[in-house]
């Protein structure tokens, strides 16, 4: 049951701070268009870069944390 709890805990949190994501980069792209600092094209395209990268460094920053905690829990809590 707890792992149940916990895994609905990750999924509702990956779902919050992916739609958190995109408001922030368009929000960003905006801004960048908006004050003549960028082309759109060009805003778009770095912004599309930044949020790949973001995304690969979080997920693998994400599952070593994760790994981690998991292994220094007690076994029995786990079950």
């Amino acid at each position: 049951m707890t792992t149940i709890l916990c895994a609905v805990a990750v999924l509702l949190t990956l779902g919050y701070t992916t739609l958190n994501g995109f408001r922030d980069a368009s929000t960003a792209v905006a801004a960048a268009v908006r004050t003549r600092a960028l082309t759109p094209g060009i805003a778009v395209t770095v912004a599309a870069i930044f949020a790949f990268l973001g995304t690969l460094a979080s997920s693998s920053f994400g599952f070593s944390w994760l790994t981690a905690w998991m292994s220094a829990c007690p076994r029995a809590t786990l079950d």
